[in-house]
C-alpha cells in the first residue's frame, strides 16, 4: 500500500534564533513508536518507524544517530532509515526537513544518499507536488540501495571556521591542488587545526573526507558516461589512483559501479 508523503511546507518555517516549528513534525502517527516520544528545537528523542523513512535538510542540518552510528543531513546529503531502526536527531539551526516514506523497502541498513544541486531542486520542487517527491525519492533510494556498503557517497560536511572554507573549495572544485599549508597560510591558521577540525568534526582524517569528495564526484561523473581519464583529471586524481580507489571503497571496477546506478 502506497504512503502518502510527510512534508514541512513552507508555512511551517524555521524560528528566529535558529529555532524549529516542531509541531509540523510532532509524532502523533500510530506508525511511528513510541507514539509520546519527546521532540522539540533541539532534536527528536530516540524513535522507530514501521515504513522506510527518507529524510532531506532544505535549509539547515541535523545529526541523525541510527542503530548507534552518526549521520549527517545537509543540503548535500539526505539519508533513508530502514524500518524498525531505532534512530534519534539533533537539529542544528534553521534545520527544515523534508521527510518521505517509501512506497518499497529502502534496505536494512542505512543509507547516506548524496544531493546534487540538480537533485536538490527536484525535491524541493517536490514540496509542491507530493506525487512528484515520492518518485524522486523512491528513485534516489533505489540506486543508493543497489550500490555497496562501503559506498562513500554520503560525506558529511563539516563546517567550522576553517574547515567549512577548505570543504567548500574542494566540493566546487575536487581537482583543487592547493595543500593543506596553502589553506593554513590562505585562512590565517595552521595544519595542525585544519587536521583536528576534520577528524572532530567528520570522523575522517582531511586524506580519507578528500578521497571521499572526489569519489562521489568521480561516480556521477562516470555515470553521464565519461571515460575513465577524463573522470580522474576532473576529479585530481590518476587514472591508476581513481582506479585503485573504486575498487578500495566500493570492491568493483567502475563499470560494475556505473552499471549498478
Amino acid at each position: 500500500m502506497q504512503r502518502s508523503t510527510s512534508l514541512l511546507r513552507p508555512e511551517h518555517p524555521p524560528l528566529a534564533g535558529g529555532e524549529f516549528d516542531c509541531p509540523a513534525i510532532e509524532p502523533t502517527s500510530a506508525d511511528t513508536y513510541p507514539e509520546d516520544g519527546r521532540v522539540g528545537a533541539w532534536g527528536h528523542d530516540a524513535h522507530w518507524h514501521t515504513y522506510d523513512q527518507f529524510l532531506y535538510a532544505a535549509t539547515g542540518w541535523a545529526i541523525l544517530a541510527v542503530d548507534g552510528e552518526d549521520h549527517r543531513i545537509d543540503r548535500g546529503s539526505a539519508l533513508v532509515i530502514p524500518a524498525g531502526a531505532w534512530h534519534s536527531a539533533r537539529f542544528g539551526p534553521g534545520f527544515t526537513p523534508v521527510s518521505a516514506a517509501l512506497t518499497a523497502p529502502g534496505g536494512r541498513r542505512a543509507l547516506p544518499i548524496p544531493v546534487s544541486g540538480e537533485v536538490r531542486l527536484r525535491i524541493l520542487d517536490g514540496r509542491w507536488d507530493d506525487a512528484a517527491l515520492q518518485r524522486t525519492v523512491d528513485e534516489l533510494a533505489a540506486r543508493a540501495a543497489r550500490l555497496p556498503a562501503g559506498d562513500p557517497g554520503g560525506v558529511v560536511v563539516p563546517a567550522g571556521p576553517v574547515s567549512g572554507p577548505v570543504a567548500a573549495r574542494l566540493q566546487a572544485d575536487p581537482a583543487d591542488a592547493r595543500t593543506l599549508e596553502d589553506f593554513a597560510a590562505e585562512l590565517h591558521t595552521s595544519v595542525v587545526t585544519i587536521r583536528r577540525a576534520f577528524l572532530e568534526e567528520t570522523g575522517l582524517t582531511y586524506s580519507q573526507w578528500r578521497t571521499r569528495v572526489r569519489l562521489r564526484a568521480a561516480v556521477d561523473l562516470l555515470g553521464q558516461g565519461r571515460p575513465v581519464g577524463r573522470v580522474a583529471a576532473q576529479v585530481g586524481l590518476s587514472p591508476n589512483g581513481l582506479l585503485a580507489a573504486i575498487r578500495k571503497h566500493y570492491g568493483c571496477a567502475p563499470s560494475d559501479l556505473v552499471a549498478a546506478r
